[in-house]
């Protein structure tokens, strides 16, 4: 999140917002601008009183403001950039969260796919509440985390990707049946081959995307793997799914 400040120095609710920002911590994050120094600037964003305070494009406040409701406001986000563990940690909760996403990194372990949607990122990892001087500066912080722990993550975490997915397959077998199905049933509605296909089509069904050109070298290994997966744990798996249904 960039927090941007437009101010007058002369202006004395101006003075109030900027003891607020240095009381919450936020002020060595945030943008500050003079408005009087950036006429065009302010008009392009529709400032017509001071202090205007944006958290990334939305105007959250503008001239005279509630101090205790700002202070509360504020004291949701940090100052602190965490380090880069529970960043990394974000990333994986985001990478979970959809399973489109999972399936899609799971089976070609790309991870410029998390960010095609940056906002989606941020709000699924939780970082969303940090206060940042430069989204784009962060953004490029977390993809070169992303791709330097990932391939490893994914090597030593795989069980995680086959939990997401197999419970969201399995979630679609009870929608389509009406009921938890052992083993023996469940291969008689898919064969491994069904799997696959439903494997590589599922990030598209989940707004991700969709590829072929290398489908037929990774997808069958990978998508077996899961399979072998979903049928060794079907007792641990049927009632998880059960309390999402």
């Amino acid at each position: 999140m960039v927090l941007t400040a437009y101010i007058h120095t002369t202006c004395p609710h101006s003075r109030e917002l900027l003891a607020l920002l240095d009381e919450t911590g936020l002020r060595g994050s945030t943008v500050i601008i003079d408005a009087g120094n950036a006429p065009f600037d302010t008009f392009r964003h529709g400032i017509l009183s001071v202090p205007s305070l944006f958290a990334d494009n939305n105007m959250v406040i503008s001239g005279a403001f509630d101090i205790e409701r700002l202070r509360k406001y504020l004291n949701l986000y940090s100052p602190v950039i965490p380090d880069d563990e529970t960043l990394f940690r974000g990333i994986i909760n985001s990478a979970t969260d959809n399973v489109g996403i999972a399936a899609y990194l799971y089976l070609y372990e790309e991870p410029g796919i998390l960010f095609q949607n940056p906002d989606y990122l941020l709000a699924t990892s939780g970082l969303i509440w940090i206060v940042v001087p430069d989204k784009g500066v962060f953004m490029e912080k977390l993809r070169t985390l992303t791709e330097f722990r990932l391939p490893g993550f994914l090597l030593e975490k795989t069980h995680l990707f086959h939990k997401v997915i197999a419970l969201n397959f399995l979630r679609e077998v009870y929608w389509m049946s009406g009921k938890m199905v052992d083993e023996t049933i469940l291969k008689q509605l898919y064969t491994p081959e069904a799997f696959v296909h439903w494997l590589m089509i599922r990030p598209a069904v989940g707004r991700i995307g969709i590829r072929t050109k290398s489908a037929p070298r990774i997808l069958p290994s990978k998508a077996r793997a899961v399979w072998d997966y979903m049928l060794g744990n079907l007792p641990e798996l049927w009632p998880i799914v059960q309390k999402t249904i």
